[in-house]
């Protein structure tokens, strides 16, 4: 199989993931005077998830068309570069769990 080839493979399933993110992000925008703390806490996650799925897409292609010649640095760089995409996921899903609650009152005494 070409490199090409297994490479769009791998980007298949973070194509809807990534429509998802950007739907979120122009939705959040649209409301964004209605609940503007919320808006901040969305737009920042929905970010850093974005960021995550290109990141992961570039991962992909290093690791896909790199040479073989420099190997073990590139693991070396790959492994901190997949650091670095962990803690954007997981900030970015803190986030959005956070955005979730901001600005909401609290449920009335008795219901």
């Amino acid at each position: 199989m070409s490199h090409y080839l297994e490479f769009l493979f791998t980007l298949i399933p973070t194509v809807p993931m990534l429509i998802v993110t950007v739907g979120g992000i122009v939705v959040a925008t649209a409301r964004r005077a209605q609940h503007p703390r919320a808006f901040r806490l969305l737009a920042l996650g929905l970010g850093a998830l974005t960021l995550n799925l290109i990141g992961s897409a570039l991962r992909v292609y290093v690791s896909v068309f790199a040479a073989t010649d420099s190997a073990p640095a590139l693991a070396q760089q790959l492994l901190a570069f997949n650091g670095l995409l962990y803690v954007l996921n997981l900030a970015g899903l803190t986030l959005v769990t956070v955005a979730a609650f901001a600005g909401r009152a609290p449920a009335a005494k008795g219901v």
